[in-house]
């Protein structure tokens, strides 16, 4: 915890350092929460804090408005610029809206302010400025409502990935970048990490070239490291493939060097940024980076630019998490005994999920059947000469661009 007094100002209680300054209340609210959350958790909830605090600066032309007097009309302004101008979806809206309502409750709670949010009283009494309610123990504003539509999970076929993988290294010119950015979607694709754990990979746990040789020697094909997680924070075991192992080791030989520069700051993330501080990547930059070879790969193909343009770098775990269900059930696994196994390797808390994937790894068994494989055939034998037809107007359509 930051070290803080309490002191009385206006009438009010104020937080202060112990040198009298002021402190931010978000910031002490934050640092409450990193006590039991992972610091790429509280970092993402920072950045979200950040947008309603940036309308509240601009507020009454400018002036600015403190957050203390905040009000279901500033809600409701708030509201309609993410939903009109910025056309950010509703959930995301709503899980911001949570995180802010979060934040005024707790500083209610703490003397930051008094009669500022909670549930409306009867008549004669004195009234919110935010009304919410609490529903099975969680905030509730008039904001949220709507239903919520369940939309069918589609995961991107291999071909998709491919694609949008094969664009990467365009427009990259230093080769250590492309070797980065492609070990760093392979850890996504082959070891069902996520963005922030591929992020947090560290230099000292990949083993050393002397150690990488004698595991050949063995004929061990994999080898399990442990790697922070993510959600929950913590961590677990991965089972790496030697081959991964031996280029990420070639990598920190050969090609990190060159994203550290000659500055000599090297904080050991083995991923590092591209701009000699030695700090991690930020999991941002995977996904933008992953978004734009989407987008070109779209371009370049033109019949299966809808698919390619959803893709998203967390697909390439949903894909990884799949795929291993799928192999589990393929060897004779009960569905029980593969879903409890892909909760334990892909670190997968909720029972929910599991199920989602390994109804998704059973739909990619089935698919792999006999039967549908003769389908299949017979569909793309039907459907050949459309193909081909599109593929020559492709060709044209490049040809005079």
């Amino acid at each position: 915890m930051l070290p803080f007094l309490r002191k009385r100002l206006d009438g009010r209680v104020v937080i202060c350092n112990a040198d009298g300054t002021r402190i931010f209340a978000p910031t002490l609210f934050l640092d409450e929460l990193s006590e039991t959350l992972a610091s790429t958790t509280i970092l993402e909830y920072g950045s979200m804090l950040l947008e309603p605090f940036r309308l509240l600066s601009v507020a009454k032309q400018g002036a600015g408005l403190p957050w203390t007097q905040t009000d279901d009309d500033f809600l409701s302004r708030w509201h309609l610029e993410c939903i009109t101008r910025r056309k950010i979806s509703r959930k995301v809206f709503v899980r911001r809206l949570v995180l802010f309502l979060r934040f005024l409750l707790w500083a209610q709670e703490n003397g930051w302010s008094e009669h500022h949010v909670g549930v409306q009283p009867g008549k004669g009494e004195r009234r919110f400025a935010i009304s919410i309610r609490l529903v099975n123990g969680n905030v509730w504003h008039q904001l949220m409502k709507g239903k919520k539509r369940k939309r069918k999970t589609r995961l991107p076929p291999d071909k998709v990935l491919d694609l949008v993988e094969s664009s990467l290294a365009e427009g990259v010119v230093k080769p250590a970048l492309k070797k980065r950015n492609h070990l760093a979607m392979s850890c996504c694709r082959v070891l069902t990490l996520r963005r922030s754990e591929v992020a947090a990979l560290r230099v000292d746990t990949i083993p050393t070239k002397a150690e990488l040789a004698r595991l050949t020697a063995k004929g061990d094909v994999i080898k399990s490291l442990v790697a922070m997680r993510a959600k929950g924070a913590g961590e677990r075991d991965v089972d790496f493939p030697i081959s991964i192992l031996v280029a990420l080791r070639d990598f920190i030989e050969f090609d990190r060097p060159k994203l550290l520069g000659s500055s000599g700051k090297d904080e050991g993330i083995l991923f590092c940024a591209n701009n000699r501080s030695g700090k991690a990547m930020c999991p941002g930059t995977l996904t933008n980076m992953y978004k734009s070879a989407a987008h070109r790969a779209a371009d370049q193909n033109p019949e299966l630019a809808e698919s390619i343009r959803l893709a998203h770098p967390h697909h390439l775990r949903h894909r990884a998490v799949t795929d291993l269900a799928a192999g589990l059930l393929a060897e004779g696994m009960t569905a029980d005994q593969a879903m409890l196994t892909v909760m334990d390797q892909a670190a997968v808390s909720s029972m929910a999920m599991a199920r989602h994937y390994m109804h998704l790894a059973e739909a990619d068994v089935r698919k792999r059947s006999k039967e549908w494989k003769a389908a299949e055939k017979d569909l793309d034998r039907r459907s050949g000469s459309r193909l081909a037809a599109m593929e020559v107007d492709r060709f044209e359509r490049r040809k005079q661009s």
